[in-house]
């Protein structure tokens, strides 16, 4: 029997990506004129604008260092869920960003997950969402509502808390990872199971 195919986002859904970026800030900010330890919790823009001392510049070279992805944790409970729905899904990883960065995400990916899952990098120089990714029959996680809304994935859900970037309606939420297994397990059972 052929797995069903599961699309998942990287940052933001996989791992928590506002998390190591604000520590990065908070480390390299400290001294600063002005600085103000900023929580990950207080985030509530797209560019980070809440980290006062630096600009957008740097927020973009943080994404393309190994520095970065050294400060990486998974969102909790994504690692030992991700595993189990290697057994029943097709897993591959989608994911937006600039060359370096999706090299790294790549590596990380084989370092902290596995070799088995499918990295599929989408250029930001050439793409401006992840619609140029065939997702047909599949299932689409991101946490970005614009993805959802782009791509021809059969199934979409949003995931995390919601930031102005997802407050999109008419996709399900899944908060946590526990939630989103749940869904995915339930989708399964209810779908792809009876094909």
């Amino acid at each position: 029997m052929v797995k069903p195919k599961l699309f998942l986002d990287f940052d933001g859904v996989i791992v928590d990506t506002i998390t190591a970026i604000v520590d990065l800030y908070n480390e390299d900010f400290l001294k600063y004129s002005g600085f103000k330890k900023v929580l990950p919790s207080e985030i509530n823009s797209w560019s980070f604008e809440e980290c006062k001392c630096a600009s957008s510049e740097i927020f973009d070279f943080y994404f393309n260092t190994p520095r970065f992805f050294n400060h990486l944790k998974f969102m909790e409970n994504a690692e030992s869920l991700l595993w189990l729905l290697m057994y029943d899904f097709d897993v591959y990883v989608v994911s937006h960003g600039h060359t370096p960065n999706l090299n790294l995400k790549s590596e990380w990916i084989y370092n902290h997950i596995s070799k088995d899952i499918k990295f599929i990098g989408v250029d930001l120089d050439k793409h401006k969402d992840k619609s140029c990714v065939d997702m047909t029959d599949g299932i689409f996680i991101d946490d970005c509502a614009n993805n959802l809304k782009t791509s021809n994935a059969t199934y979409k859900f949003v995931f995390g808390e919601e930031y102005p970037w997802n407050k999109e309606y008419g996709y399900i939420r899944c908060i946590s990872w526990i939630d989103l297994y749940k869904e995915l397990i339930y989708l399964n059972s209810m779908v792809y199971q009876k094909e």
